[in-house]
């Protein structure tokens, strides 16, 4: 007697969408690092009458933006804070690995909660972000 093969079902189309990279899609999409920068080095000249030189980006996944910061100014040294390993090890990949020796050792990468900063907090920094749709997690005022 004859064995018949197990069948597994339709084979699925692959499509674009499921080739696509998210953390460079959310990049282009999403971010416009240059932009927030100049606004921040702007804006706390203009309040504080000196350029910030420490940066915490939390939720800084990809470390986008702070990748950003250390490129601007030898001075800048930059955390990215964020829960979640898997957008981080991207950034390593694709953004800090773009950088200049000394440029990723003013950069530092941070697992971590941002909602247990004081954890992270070793000095004070000048500016602490939570760009685009990060603070949006947080529904009490007491946690925000």
């Amino acid at each position: 007697m004859a064995r018949t093969p197990k069948k597994t079902g339709p084979k699925k189309a692959r499509t674009q969408a499921s080739l696509a990279d998210k953390h460079d899609l959310y990049q282009r999409a999403v971010q416009c690092v240059e932009a927030e920068i100049d606004f921040i080095d702007h804006t706390y000249k203009r309040l504080r009458g000196e350029r910030a030189t420490l940066l915490r980006e939390d939720f800084g996944g990809t470390a986008n933006t702070s990748c950003e910061w250390v490129r601007r100014r030898a001075t800048n040294e930059a955390v990215a804070l964020d829960i979640d390993p898997k957008p981080q090890a991207w950034g390593r990949t694709h953004n800090l690995s773009k950088l200049t020796d000394d440029q990723q050792a003013r950069l530092h990468i941070v697992r971590g909660d941002v909602l247990e900063s004081g954890a992270f907090a070793s000095r004070p920094y000048d500016v602490v972000l939570a760009m685009n749709f990060s603070y949006w997690c947080f529904t009490r005022r007491e946690t925000l």
